[in-house]
């Protein structure tokens, strides 16, 4: 059964507290999607479909959230405790 996106912040919070979330605290919960590791450690995982969804439940147009996506998530460089970002389009 999949965790809701509160459990699977506390669990990450005590497997790695140094791992990264997206955005305030709650507000990329629909895109969670799980944990898994990079280089030994556990790290959060995102749906990019779900991340732009988010961005664009806040006003942005589908275009500027797909390319704010990109540019200040994916393409930022945020070290090893960073998210993974899946697409879930495939």
């Amino acid at each position: 059964m999949p965790l809701n996106p509160e459990a699977l912040r506390d669990l990450l919070a005590e497997a790695n507290p140094e791992a990264l979330l997206l955005g305030t605290e709650t507000e990329f919960d629909p895109a969670l999607l799980g944990i898994a590791e990079r280089d030994g450690n556990p790290v959060a995982v995102y749906s990019r479909e779900g991340v732009i969804a988010c961005l664009i439940r806040t006003g942005m147009e589908p275009e500027d959230a797909e390319e704010w996506c990109a540019y200040n998530i994916e393409g930022a460089h945020m070290g090893e405790h960073a998210p993974i970002i899946v697409s879930t389009r495939f």
